[in-house]
């Protein structure tokens, strides 16, 4: 499973924007279904984090 993050922080170091995805390429990790288990993959989903400091 892949993970990725590309982020963008401004000059003045106040303000950030990052990009994010988890299982990114959608890696399917969970276990096939038996009489007495289940577990389900995890599934991808992408993000977006902005970050803003104030003085």
């Amino acid at each position: 499973m892949t993970d990725l993050s590309l982020g963008f922080t401004f000059p003045n170091n106040r303000f950030d924007v990052s990009l994010v995805a988890k299982n990114a390429f959608n890696v399917d990790t969970g276990l096939k279904p038996s009489w007495n288990q289940y577990k389900p993959g995890i599934p991808r989903w992408f993000g977006v984090i902005v970050r803003a400091a104030i003085d």
